[in-house]
């Protein structure tokens, strides 16, 4: 393939080692062309799919078999097929970078998306082709995909019984504590048998348990 470019030129022949160069960095690879009555050769990019092709060819040198010049293919819509440029935000940041190389065969083109543009290796010179080739490396290794995030561990629950709640709640808030007992008269409350303030006899514990009881000897309580 190589040998087939040098007859266009110099320029040719550098840019046909440039880019089996740079195919031979991670995440692409180079595949043959038709043999060699048409010389070529695609270099394709892992998609990092799990389902269906995984290597994707984004560009294709070749020559012409009729004696045309050589020129390289860039398959942009096998690009906007593949993740993450299959979705719109990466589309236009692939078809809006590749407007912006200053690349006459791509600037004819309003919609890049769907097609094949061919470019004459002799509009890929002053550093066209390194800023083309950076930006389809930029996007087949994006579409590698990372692994999936760790397992965390299980959270253990930290929720409070409701008796639990009512006792901390108790413990913090005297005023949540129980009501001291009260008297019959609604004074506080006298053991069974003490002797009032005022001089009255508190009252029995049988007086307590209900009408009819005796206190002692005496009459009943009505």
């Amino acid at each position: 393939m190589i040998n087939a470019v040098a007859s266009s030129g110099d320029d040719a022949t550098a840019i046909a080692r440039t880019v089996t160069s740079w195919a031979a960095g991670p995440h692409l690879r180079l595949a043959g062309g038709t043999g060699p009555s048409y010389p070529s050769f695609t270099v394709e990019a892992d998609s990092g799919r799990t389902e269906g092709p995984r290597w994707r060819g984004v560009l294709a040198l070749y020559t012409s078999p009729h004696g045309g010049p050589p020129a390289l293919e860039v398959r942009v819509k096998t690009m906007c097929q593949t993740p993450p440029h299959n979705r719109q935000p990466y589309r236009s940041r692939l078809t809006g970078g590749l407007h912006a190389l200053g690349i006459a065969r791509l600037d004819r083109e309003a919609d890049l998306s769907g097609l094949r543009p061919e470019i004459p290796l002799s509009e890929l010179t002053a550093g066209r082709l390194d800023r083309l080739l950076a930006l389809i490396g930029t996007g087949s290794q994006t579409s590698v995909p990372t692994p999936p995030n760790p397992k965390q561990p299980p959270r253990h629950s930290t929720s409070l019984t409701p008796s639990r709640r009512y006792a901390r709640l108790r413990a913090a808030s005297p005023e949540m504590a129980p009501a001291s007992r009260t008297g019959l008269s609604g004074a506080a409350g006298l053991a069974p048998g003490a002797v009032r303030a005022d001089g009255g006899a508190g009252l029995g514990r049988a007086a307590l348990t209900g009408r009819g009881q005796r206190l002692g000897t005496g009459a009943g309580i009505a």
